[in-house]
């Protein structure tokens, strides 16, 4: 067929050399691309090409959107790098973004999204409502957490009262908080 012949070309090349990131909102091109993931037959090259789409799509957020909105919709039209996606610090993870493609993520790069846990204003002030919707977010039972990787982040096990909070108090890895927490150390001090 004449969508075979998709399969044969080199997308490497194509994505690093000659497609920029705002041909990509062409209907045809996104056509062709999706029919090329699919009969791209050697799985590292379709890695590559899976992963140089995502960078490429990474400096146009609304346009990466668009895509992203493609592969929850229908996830046999395009396949993205969710571990790039999910490792990425620039996004705005609010709990609707992670909410809307909770199936998507690798929850362990999530996990340790250090943006995602932060209690203080761009002052270095703590802030009340960013510790409550901490919670709210830990408590979202959309949102599939590595509470291993949540047990590491400093600014979750330093607030007493989110590493005591009754809905969430047994999913801690207490082994390494007891460890490594700031308990016992009275030159530590917890916020609240």
């Amino acid at each position: 067929s004449n969508e075979e012949v998709l399969g044969y070309w080199d997308w490497v090349y194509l994505l690093e050399d000659k497609i920029a990131a705002h041909e990509l909102t062409d209907k045809l091109l996104f056509k062709q691309i999706q029919v090329a993931q699919r009969l791209i037959g050697d799985d590292a090259t379709k890695k590559k090409v899976i992963t140089l789409l995502t960078k490429k799509l990474l400096n146009k957020p609304d346009l990466l959107e668009y895509w992203m909105n493609e592969e929850l919709n229908n996830p046999f039209v395009i396949n993205l790098d969710w571990d790039l996606l999910s490792n990425h610090n620039q996004f705005y993870y609010n709990d609707s973004f992670l909410e809307k493609y909770a199936s998507l993520w690798n929850w362990d790069f999530i996990s340790n999204q250090k943006n995602l846990f932060r209690q203080t204003d761009e002052n270095g002030v703590f802030q009340t409502h960013l510790r409550d919707g901490i919670k709210r977010r830990l408590t979202n039972r959309l949102l599939n957490w590595n509470w291993s990787i949540l047990s590491r982040h400093d600014q979750l096990i330093k607030t007493y009262s989110i590493l005591s909070d009754r809905r969430f108090i047994n999913k801690w890895d207490w082994r390494y908080i007891s460890e490594f927490g700031k308990f016992i150390d009275p030159n530590k001090q917890y916020n609240e």
